[in-house]
């Protein structure tokens, strides 16, 4: 599509056709139903995180959309092309737009770096020359220029891993699926490959699904989340969202660290009734511009309340303000507690009446 065209369909109002497009899929392992009812979709340079604990159906989700495992129902559709029925010969050229990149790299020992590097490109029957140029292209994309004679054994894990995303571009795919990418890496590694494929996605305009158990990946990286919870849909969003109003009870638990919590010592000072001395106490969740704005003053000034930030803060996920902030109200007295939440509701991402604590608490 030129960009006339792009042009001329945005001034109709109509949108481009997803990249990716999953409809209902499901799919049974023996007694266990691994998924149920899955689905999204992505736009051409989104980047989806999906997270879950073990057993979730993440694995099996992203083996069902690189077409390496058949799906029971439903439908899932790349580039305009339905996969789920194609036969497995239709189906390798469909796989030439998707690339993989895994947890243990998956590199053959006995092969150098650029060796490694160039075999989707053997398969795919490109000529000598190009398929050289190609993999000196790639190995200088992703800091490896001087590494290509060298076997995995010589190269670390985060060098391992980058021979990995170059095999995987090799072929210049539409769709990357990533499969717990940076787990076996340390902390350092993991930042350093979570930033280069955040390049890769704005300078390629690549498209991605990252697997993950790790909310610091989502955070880092993706723009929209999922998450999984015995082969369901728990939830799905920005990861703005996610993390500034989680709704479900797995993802409150994966956020467990991420996001701030009431302290015990006010949990245990919490009562859920009004008693002498005491203010109600609110958790108010923010995202974007709410997080930004002028709330407390806003509240104070519109009911003649002293707002007490007892605890909380913000955070910024992919550039936008994100964080939980947990207020007393002091000074409330007849001060309608409706209306009050009624306004806080209007203002925030989420808002919830915790119970009644003594504002020095």
């Amino acid at each position: 599509m030129t960009q006339t065209d792009v042009f001329l369909e945005e001034r109709a109002g109509v949108s481009a056709p997803p990249l990716l497009d999953v409809r209902g899929i499901a799919r049974r392992l023996g007694s266990h139903q691994a998924l149920d009812d899955i689905s999204f979709s992505l736009a051409s340079g989104d980047i989806l995180g999906i997270i879950g604990r073990s057993g979730a159906g993440k694995s099996t989700l992203i083996r069902c959309l690189s077409g390496l495992e058949r799906v029971d129902g439903g439908s899932i559709t790349v580039e305009g092309t339905e996969i789920t029925a194609l036969s497995e010969t239709a189906l390798q050229t469909v796989r030439q737009r998707i690339g993989m990149i895994f947890q243990h790299f998956n590199l053959l020992s006995a092969k150098t770096a650029a060796e490694n590097v160039m075999l989707p490109l053997l398969i795919a029957g490109w000529p000598k020359r190009r398929r050289e140029e190609r993999v000196a292209e790639l190995l200088d994309l992703v800091g490896l220029g001087g590494q290509a004679k060298r076997y995995p054994h010589q190269l670390s894990g985060g060098q391992k891993q980058r021979v990995g995303i170059a095999r995987a571009l090799a072929a210049s795919p539409a769709l990357l699926l990533c499969d717990e990418a940076t787990s076996a890496l340390d902390p350092e590694t993991t930042t350093s490959i979570l930033a280069l494929l955040d390049d890769i996605n704005r300078r390629l305009g690549v498209t991605m699904v990252l697997i993950t158990h790790e909310m610091s990946v989502i955070r880092s990286l993706a723009r929209k989340v999922i998450v999984l919870d015995h082969g369901r849909i728990a939830e799905q969003g920005s990861v703005a969202e996610i993390f500034g109003a989680p709704r479900s009870d797995v993802t409150h638990s994966l956020l467990r660290g991420f996001r701030p919590e009431l302290p015990d010592h006010l949990a245990a000072a919490l009562r859920p009734e009004p008693f002498p001395g005491s203010a109600p106490l609110f958790r108010i969740d923010l995202a974007g511009e709410n997080a930004r704005g002028t709330l407390l003053f806003d509240l104070a000034q519109s009911f003649r309340v002293r707002p007490v930030l007892l605890h909380g803060g913000l955070q910024d996920v992919r550039g936008v303000a994100v964080g939980s902030l947990f207020v007393a109200l002091a000074d409330a007295g007849a001060a309608p507690v409706d209306a009050i939440l009624s306004f806080l509701l209007g203002r925030s991402q989420a808002t919830e009446l915790l119970g009644h604590v003594v504002p020095s608490a």
